[in-house]
């Protein structure tokens, strides 16, 4: 230990830059070059903090990246040392929260999952899939085999797709590489350009002549939000939809704009929509344009529709969300918003490959087209690409 404490005094703090990036990044370079030789045991965190000037938490916070990564391993009463690094990913896990082979709604995670499959054949890396079946109630709790294969290094990276809430509060402790496509403020995640989304619902809907829009849509709006989500998704997305009616004088009124009081889940999206949009067709006045989103309530609001005999587009005009990959029977015009499972997989796969290499995880938004009815089902791609976006600043 003594000769790590010398090599690890040498790191200078310097201010006012974050602490725990400057600590990661000095640490993890000592770590690459061997200066920080396998099986060096690190001073605890208080004596690190010391030497440094730095506080106890910043520290702790600046080991964890790397202990995720796999270049430090922390024994509890023992002490943190350095791991003989791995040369190359061999296996990557990919967590669901419910069985998504058979259960309605969950085209999108399937698409991921097949579209992670095939890319990862492609570099000879494993796929293996985690399936929680637990009730939701127990959930919120870590499922401890995936813990535990964490624990023993089986693989170098776990992602999720479409996981909110309370899961993310153990998800992202997990000791190896985490990637996730969510709509909740995390560092590193991965998620729809739901400013563009909200642009382009209000755009096809004018477009198509809606003097008034009404939007169905399972993201809770800010008053409904958990306290781990910050709601930033849900802010950027009901402003700016909010926003573009205004500057397109369409009216919206409160009855028209359904969201969920409660996180949603497992295959209750369908249900919620058929029922969301039963009662805004009870209204004494309805909108002339609806947006869904996202897709997995578009088959439940499909049903309800045709069960009112509401006249499209006489009396409405749709614009919908859905994946690429997915099929959705439509039987009257409507607008689409497309989105891409693979581009999904892609960003996850990318978002691992960046950490494993010691660079930081950066915040990705993806774009969505806009497909009119009667136009050729294609992929979400486009000239429009990915973009990076802010971190969002820690508490």
């Amino acid at each position: 230990m003594n000769q790590s404490r010398k090599t690890l005094s040498r790191i200078k703090i310097q201010k006012p830059l974050v602490i725990y990036r400057q600590i990661t990044e000095r640490v993890r370079a000592m770590i690459l070059s061997g200066e920080l030789a396998p099986g060096a045991k690190l001073p605890s965190t208080s004596e690190l903090a010391t030497s440094w000037g730095a506080q106890v938490a910043s520290v702790h916070a600046a080991m964890t990246p790397l202990v995720k990564e796999g270049l430090l391993l922390r024994y509890p009463k023992k002490g943190t040392f350095v791991r003989e690094r791995v040369k190359a990913i061999h296996q990557i896990g990919i967590y669901h929260p419910m069985d998504i082979t058979a259960a309605p709604g969950q085209d999108f995670k399937r698409s991921v999952q097949a579209a992670m499959a095939q890319l990862l054949e492609a570099e000879n890396i494993m796929l293996r899939v985690w399936t929680d079946t637990r009730p939701l109630s127990e959930q919120h709790l870590p499922l401890e085999r995936l813990v535990r294969a964490a624990d023993n290094r089986e693989m170098q990276a776990v992602v999720a797709a479409g996981v909110d809430g309370k899961l993310l509060r153990w998800l992202t402790k997990l000791p190896v590489i985490t990637a996730f496509f969510t709509t909740q403020a995390i560092p590193g995640r991965i998620t729809l350009d739901y400013e563009q989304a909200a642009e382009l619902y209000v755009q096809s809907l004018a477009d198509k002549g809606a003097r008034s829009i009404g939007i169905i849509c399972n993201l809770q709006q800010p008053a409904h939000t958990s306290e781990f989500n910050t709601s930033l998704t849900a802010n950027t997305f009901y402003q700016t939809f909010f926003s573009a009616a205004k500057r397109r004088g369409l009216e919206i009124q409160e009855d028209w704009i359904r969201s969920p009081e409660y996180e949603l889940g497992g295959t209750e999206f369908e249900r919620w929509g058929y029922e969301q949009f039963h009662a805004i067709w009870k209204l004494p006045k309805r909108p002339e344009g609806i947006a869904v989103f996202p897709g997995t309530s578009v088959r439940g609001i499909i049903l309800a529709a045709m069960e009112c005999q509401v006249k499209i587009p006489e009396q409405l005009h749709f614009a919908f969300h859905r994946n690429v990959e997915s099929s959705i029977l439509c039987p009257f015009p409507a607008s689409w918003l497309v989105s891409s499972g693979a581009e999904v997989a892609s960003s996850l796969i990318d978002q691992v490959k960046r950490q494993f290499d010691g660079r930081a995880a950066t915040s990705i938004l993806l774009p969505l087209t806009l497909q009119l009815e009667g136009t050729e089902s294609s992929p979400a791609h486009s000239s429009i690409q990915p973009k990076q976006m802010p971190e969002p600043m820690k508490g």
